[in-house]
C-alpha cells in the first residue's frame, strides 16, 4: 500500500503528518524526510510504499498532533 491510499482511506487530509524512514547505524532511529498537511504530500513522498503509522514523543508541542508515517 502507497502513503497516498493510507491518506485516501485511513486518515483525513486535513491532518498534519510525517513521513519518516528507519535508518540502521550503530543504533536505529527514524529520518524525517518531509512534514506538513496530508493533502499537500508531495508526489515523491505519496508514491513511497506505506510501512506503518508509529506514535513519538514530540521534542515542541507543536508537533504533537502528527501523525508519523513509516515508509519503506
Amino acid at each position: 500500500m502507497l502513503v497516498k491510499d493510507i491518506v485516501d482511506n485511513i486518515i483525513s487530509h486535513n491532518e498534519i503528518v510525517a513521513i519518516h524512514v528507519e535508518r540502521h547505524e550503530e543504533i536505529s532511529y527514524h529520518e524525517c524526510l518531509w512534514r506538513g498537511m496530508a493533502w499537500q504530500i508531495p508526489e515523491e513522498f505519496g508514491n513511497m510504499t506505506f510501512s506503518k503509522i508509529f506514535g513519538v514523543i514530540p521534542e515542541t508541542i507543536d508537533q504533537a498532533d502528527t501523525i508519523n508515517i513509516e515508509v519503506k
